[in-house]
């Protein structure tokens, strides 16, 4: 199992560092792909990803794909529990953060179940996902520019 999620990463890296476009096109790719890995609702991801990549037309393609995968198997659990957690922080009179909310949230997993939790479990979901998705998303824009220019510039000297 850890050696498919080294894999996984090691071709999210290859495909982001191999990427023939500029380091503003695939920061911006990268930034598309970690904000729809972080909105909860796995249908509804694939079609945001696609929809930001559609308007956002300085973007790599590639990098934005491959790292929506950020969210998989392996991470969409603790993923979704931050989510739920804080949401539930941020929506006024919400459920506290249970073991009972956890429960049915990971027995509902899927895209018909999770329609059928309730509008305030969905809500701080979706509340959750969209912070941390807008917080995710700038420093990984600048992180990746950053890397990439600095990559380019160490291998023209």
């Amino acid at each position: 199992m850890l050696k498919k999620l080294k894999q996984k990463i090691s071709s999210i890296t290859t495909t982001i560092m191999k990427a023939n476009a500029s380091p503003h096109d695939v920061a911006m790719g990268c930034a598309i792909g970690v904000f729809a890995a972080f909105v909860p609702i796995v249908p509804i991801q694939t079609l945001l990803l696609f929809g930001l990549m559609a308007i956002v037309r300085k973007s790599n393609k590639p990098a934005a794909y491959a790292v929506s995968w950020v969210l998989n198997p392996f991470t969409i659990v603790p993923i979704y529990l931050l989510e739920l957690w804080t949401g539930a922080l941020l929506i006024p009179g919400a459920e506290p953060f249970t073991r009972e909310m956890v429960t049915k949230l990971l027995d509902n997993l899927t895209f018909e179940k999770l329609m059928g939790l309730g509008g305030q479990i969905l809500a701080q979901l979706l509340i959750g996902g969209l912070l941390w998705a807008t917080i995710l998303s700038i420093p990984v824009y600048f992180v990746v520019r950053f890397l990439l220019q600095k990559r380019a510039s160490s291998t023209v000297k």
